[in-house]
């Protein structure tokens, strides 16, 4: 990427420049260690650290630009102020980075177990179609194309996911699929970041040093169906109590279901599990599919259902199945 005039990216966020020249942005960071020459470093208070704080190390680093909420000395380097840069921030990596996000389709994972498992299910289903490579972000790291990257969160910030499946779709990666866990739901990291399609495993107690109740972390995991296309498929387990829950929300946007026990759009009979793993036969949008997975207990009957709905109605169930 040749870059971007920082008025351009200051005219997208509604910041002003207080001082210094309209230099040409290449790459815009959050984290000073990522600072390079061309860099805009934005200063983002987080929960235990102010960015405010990094603005030497980013100048050492050769920032050609500081995006702050309020002045401060930058030497050489050019200043601007946003009121909340924030949410500012988010709307520079947008302009900046999200412009092949039309040319991506994204799968959101989110729920309390099996988020990896399905992610990477889903992945090797989608690969095994010949949709070429799949790029998959989540718990066990990045991987875009060939490449992988350290995982620091489950889901990356908003700026990081934007420039990955920028990364992706230049790779010619344009299927992703990603883990959303409920921080980033409730911090709105993939707010701007539409999804194809929404899976969700379930919902039980977790993270309550965050999210303090129950309440509030469903409320948050509820969330992804916001983030869906309005075309977009929202794949749940009906066995979770909170099934019913999310397709309310679903508002016109298909719903695919999947279930041991309910009446399914995907559902498992025959369910054979075994030390050495699970056999199924699993009926997808009126097609048979038999799995025969070394994967071990009835939740990943759940996860292979999850990933089945997920691709049924793009991948022939033979495929399916041997994936």
């Amino acid at each position: 990427m040749k870059g971007l005039k920082l008025s351009a990216l200051l005219s997208a966020c509604g910041a002003k420049l207080v001082s210094g020249n309209d230099v040409l942005i290449s790459s815009i960071e959050e984290n000073a260690g990522d600072v390079k020459k061309g860099s805009l470093f934005v200063c983002v208070k987080g929960l235990t650290a102010d960015g405010h704080d990094f603005i030497p190390e980013a100048l050492s680093k050769g920032a050609s630009a500081v995006l702050a909420e309020r002045k401060i000395r930058t030497g050489a380097a050019s200043l601007a102020v946003a009121a909340d840069t924030r949410k500012a921030l988010k709307k520079i990596a947008f302009f900046m980075y999200g412009k092949n996000l039309k040319k991506a389709k994204i799968t959101g994972v989110t729920g309390t177990k099996g988020k990896t498992t399905v992610s990477y299910m889903i992945a090797s289903v989608l690969e095994a179609s010949g949709r070429g490579p799949v790029s998959v972000i989540g718990t066990v790291g990045y991987r875009i194309g060939k490449k992988v990257y350290e995982a620091k969160n489950t889901t990356p910030s908003n700026l990081v996911l934007l420039k990955l499946i920028d990364e992706s779709v230049r790779k010619n990666a344009r299927e992703i699929v990603m883990e959303i866990s409920s921080h980033a739901l409730d911090q709105g990291r993939v707010d701007n970041i539409p999804l194809d399609t929404a899976v969700m495993t379930n919902v039980t107690r977790d993270h309550f040093d965050y999210h303090k109740n129950f309440k509030n972390y469903l409320a948050a995991k509820l969330k992804i169906v916001s983030c869906l296309k309005k075309n977009g498929l929202l794949v749940v387990n009906l066995d979770d109590k909170n099934a019913d829950k999310f397709i309310g929300l679903a508002k016109g946007r298909r719903v695919c279901g999947y279930s041991m026990r309910r009446k399914a759009c995907v559902k498992a009979s025959g369910f054979e599990p075994s030390i050495k793993g699970s056999k199924l036969e699993v009926k997808a949008r009126g097609e048979a599919i038999r799995v025969d997975s070394g994967l071990i207990g009835e939740h990943n009957a759940h996860n292979l259902m999850a990933a089945i709905a997920a691709t049924a109605g793009k991948v022939r169930p033979g495929i399916i199945g041997r994936a």
